[in-house]
C-alpha cells in the first residue's frame, strides 16, 4: 500500500497531508471518483444479490416448515400445533416476504442509477445494459412501488433514446395543438392550427384526415366509448365528428375562440371553455344546458371529474373553479401567480392539479386546501396529465416533458424540448406527446422495452470480452421481435 501510495503522489493524483503524526491523503482530480464509484456500485449489488440468495434460502426452508404442518394438520391430534405454528409461520412468511421485496427493490434501484451514471458519462451500451438487469428483476418481481417502477422504464426509454430516437410520426403543416387518446388505447387524435385533425394509429399509420374547419383547431377528445371525437376552433364553434370523417353535429353559442372540450365520463355531456371568459354546457346532440361564469379572463382548460360530479376550469386570471353539473360555483382556488394553463383530475377524482405560465404545478384537495408545489420546469407549463392508476403525473411546458409523483417528487425529464401537450393512454404503456408539428410516442411497456432493449444489445452481448457469463445470457429467454 505504501508502495502504490508513493506512485500515486508522484504521478500528481495524490497529495499527501502531515497532521501530527499522522499521515492522509486526498484526491486532487476527479479521474479516479468513477472508478471509485463503479467499485461501489458494483460491490452493493453483489451484496444485494447475496442478501437476495439468503432470503432465498429462507423462504425455502419456511416453504418445507409449511409442508410438514400441512402433514401435520392430517393427524387431528396435532392440530393445536399445527394452528399454532401456522400462525408463526404466517407472520415469519409476512415478515421474510417484506425483507426480499426491500432486497429486490434495492438491488433494482441500484442497477437503475449505474445505468444512469453510465448514461451521463456517454456510456451507452453500458448503461442499457445495467438498465436491462434492472428492468428482468422489475419483470420478475412483484409489488415493486410505482416510482421506482416509473424509474426503472425511464431509465431503459433514456437508454434507447441515445441509440434510436423515439418513435414519433409528422404529417400536419402547422403546430399541434391537441391530442387525445382513444378509450382502448389504440388511436390517437391531433388538432392542428394547419385546420385539420389526423386520427392515427399507435404504430405511426396515418388513418384518417379530417377536414371542415375554416379556423385552426385548439382541442381534440375522444367520447368514452370511442365512437365520436369532438374538436375546439378558433372559430368559435365545437364540432363532432365520426371516426370515419363524418361531421355530425357543429356547436354554436361561443362568442370568441374555443380553447377546450371534454366529454363527460358517461359521455352524454359536453363541456367548453372560451377565450369569451365562459364555460359551457352541452348535451351530446347540441343543446346548450348552462352557461357558467366567473372567470375574468380566458378560460384555457376545462375537464370533468371522473366520477361524473365536477367540472375544473382553469384560467389567465390566475385562478382555478370547481363547478357542480348545474352551473354552482362551489370553489375559488387561487396561488398561482400567472395564467392557469392545465387542469387535471387524479382518476380518484380527490385531488385537482394545476398547470402554470408560472413555472409551477400544484396540487389541490377539492376544497381548496393546497396539497404541493411541484418545481422543476424553467418555463411555462403547457399540459398535464396522469396515469391510469393516479401515480405518476406527466407534465409538458414550453421547456421539457417531466414525470412527478403524486407527492410531488420529480422522477424524471424525459426530454429537454419544448411540448405542447402530454396524455398518458388510457391503458397506461404509452405517454404521447406533441413538439411542433411532430407526434413523439414515449413506450412505457415493460415487454416492449425489454425486447427493444434486447434486440440493440444482443451483438454486444455475444462479443464484447469483458462480459461476465451471466451478463451474456441476460437475453436469452426475451426472443426477438420488431416494434
Amino acid at each position: 500500500l505504501d508502495l502504490v501510495l508513493e506512485i500515486l503522489v508522484k504521478s500528481g493524483l495524490v497529495f499527501q497531508l502531515q497532521k501530527g503524526s499522522t499521515e492522509r491523503y486526498q484526491l486532487v482530480h476527479d479521474y479516479l471518483v468513477a472508478f471509485i464509484r463503479h467499485d461501489y456500485l458494483v460491490a452493493f449489488i453483489r451484496q444485494q444479490q447475496n442478501l437476495l440468495v439468503n432470503f432465498e434460502k429462507q423462504r425455502k426452508e419456511l416453504l418445507k416448515r409449511q409442508a410438514e404442518i400441512a402433514q401435520l394438520r392430517k393427524q387431528r391430534w396435532f392440530l393445536a400445533i399445527a394452528v399454532a405454528g401456522g400462525v408463526t409461520l404466517a407472520i415469519l412468511a409476512s415478515w421474510v416476504e417484506v425483507q426480499r421485496r426491500r432486497v429486490v427493490t434495492s438491488a433494482i434501484v441500484a442497477h437503475t442509477v449505474f445505468s444512469e451514471a453510465l448514461l451521463a458519462s456517454d456510456q451507452s451500451v453500458e448503461a442499457l445494459i445495467e438498465s436491462l438487469k434492472a428492468a428482468k428483476k422489475l419483470h420478475q418481481s412483484f409489488g415493486i412501488q410505482a416510482d421506482t417502477r416509473i424509474r426503472v422504464l425511464i431509465a431503459l426509454q433514456q437508454a434507447l433514446y441515445r441509440m434510436q430516437r423515439p418513435k414519433h410520426f409528422e404529417k400536419h403543416n402547422d403546430n399541434i395543438t391537441s391530442v387525445s387518446f382513444s378509450p382502448n388505447s389504440k388511436l390517437i387524435a391531433s388538432a392542428s392550427a394547419d385546420k385539420t385533425l389526423k386520427l392515427w394509429h399507435l404504430d405511426g399509420t396515418l388513418l384518417k384526415t379530417l377536414e371542415g374547419d375554416s379556423s385552426l383547431l385548439t382541442s381534440v377528445s375522444f367520447s368514452p366509448d370511442g365512437q365520436l371525437i369532438a374538436s375546439g376552433s378558433a372559430d368559435n364553434s365545437i364540432k363532432l365528428w365520426q371516426l370515419d370523417g363524418t361531421l355530425l353535429k357543429t356547436l354554436k353559442g361561443h362568442t370568441d375562440a374555443v380553447t377546450s372540450v371534454s366529454f363527460s365520463p358517461d359521455g352524454q355531456l359536453i363541456t367548453s371553455g372560451s377565450t369569451d371568459n365562459s364555460i359551457r354546457l352541452w348535451r351530446l346532440e347540441g343543446t346548450l344546458i348552462k352557461i357558467l361564469k366567473g372567470h375574468t379572463d380566458v378560460v384555457t382548460s376545462v375537464s370533468f371529474s371522473p366520477d361524473g360530479k365536477l367540472i375544473a376550469s382553469g384560467s389567465v386570471d390566475h385562478s382555478i373553479r370547481l363547478w357542480q353539473l348545474d352551473g354552482t360555483l362551489l370553489k375559488i382556488i387561487k396561488g398561482h401567480t400567472d395564467a392557469v394553463t392545465s387542469v387535471s383530475f387524479s382518476p380518484d377524482s380527490k385531488l385537482i392539479a394545476s398547470g402554470s405560465a408560472d413555472h409551477t404545478i400544484r396540487f389541490w384537495q377539492l376544497d381548496g386546501t393546497p396539497r404541493a408545489i411541484l418545481k422543476g420546469h424553467n418555463d411555462g407549463v403547457t399540459s398535464l396529465s396522469f396515469s391510469p392508476d393516479g401515480h405518476i403525473l406527466a407534465s409538458a411546458g414550453t421547456d421539457s416533458v417531466k414525470l412527478w409523483s403524486r407527492d410531488g417528487t420529480l422522477l424524471e425529464t424525459l426530454d429537454n424540448f419544448g411540448y405542447k401537450q402530454v396524455s398518458f393512454s388510457p391503458d397506461g404503456k404509452v405517454l404521447v406527446s406533441a413538439r411542433d408539428k411532430r407526434i413523439v410516442i414515449w413506450s412505457l411497456d415493460l415487454d416492449e422495452l425489454l425486447v427493444r432493449g434486447c434486440n440493440q444489445a444482443r451483438d454486444y452481448l455475444t462479443t464484447h470480452p469483458n462480459l461476465s457469463e451471466r451478463e451474456r445470457h441476460l437475453c436469452d429467454d426475451i426472443g426477438p421481435q420488431h416494434w
